[in-house]
Protein backbone atom coordinates (compact mmCIF):
# COMPACT_ATOMS: atom_id res chain seq x y z
CA UNK A 1 0.00 0.00 0.00
CA UNK A 2 1.29 3.30 -0.81
CA UNK A 3 0.21 6.80 0.63
CA UNK A 4 1.48 10.18 -0.26
CA UNK A 5 1.44 13.08 2.08
CA UNK A 6 1.38 16.85 1.12
CA UNK A 7 4.35 18.92 3.53
CA UNK A 8 6.75 21.76 3.34
CA UNK A 9 9.59 22.72 4.40
CA UNK A 10 11.71 25.91 5.69
CA UNK A 11 15.28 26.70 7.22
CA UNK A 12 17.72 29.19 7.86
CA UNK A 13 21.67 29.42 7.38
CA UNK A 14 24.64 30.87 8.32
CA UNK A 15 28.08 31.15 7.15
CA UNK A 16 30.74 33.32 8.97
CA UNK A 17 34.33 33.96 7.61
CA UNK A 18 36.70 33.77 10.33
CA UNK A 19 40.03 34.70 8.37
CA UNK A 20 41.44 34.59 5.59
CA UNK A 21 39.70 31.52 3.63
CA UNK A 22 38.65 29.59 6.89
CA UNK A 23 34.68 29.68 7.29
CA UNK A 24 32.03 28.33 9.49
CA UNK A 25 28.80 27.50 8.58
CA UNK A 26 25.23 26.33 10.63
CA UNK A 27 21.56 25.59 8.91
CA UNK A 28 18.71 24.80 10.65
CA UNK A 29 15.68 22.92 8.55
CA UNK A 30 12.02 21.95 9.38
CA UNK A 31 9.51 19.72 7.87
CA UNK A 32 6.26 18.81 8.37
CA UNK A 33 4.22 16.44 6.44
CA UNK A 34 0.10 16.40 6.85
CA UNK A 35 -1.56 13.96 9.10
CA UNK A 36 -2.25 10.12 7.52
CA UNK A 37 -3.90 8.21 9.55
CA UNK A 38 -3.67 10.34 12.52
CA UNK A 39 0.09 10.40 12.73
CA UNK A 40 1.48 13.86 11.99
CA UNK A 41 5.04 14.11 11.15
CA UNK A 42 7.17 16.79 11.77
CA UNK A 43 11.28 16.81 11.78
CA UNK A 44 13.95 19.72 13.10
CA UNK A 45 17.44 18.81 11.12
CA UNK A 46 20.86 20.84 12.52
CA UNK A 47 23.91 20.72 10.65
CA UNK A 48 27.41 22.52 11.70
CA UNK A 49 30.43 22.59 9.95
CA UNK A 50 33.98 24.34 8.99
CA UNK A 51 35.94 24.73 5.44
CA UNK A 52 38.30 26.22 3.84
CA UNK A 53 38.34 28.04 0.70
CA UNK A 54 41.61 28.12 -1.86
Amino acid sequence: MNNYAIGWTAGLGLEYCVVGGLFLRGEWEYVRFAAVKNIAVDMNSFRVGAGYKF
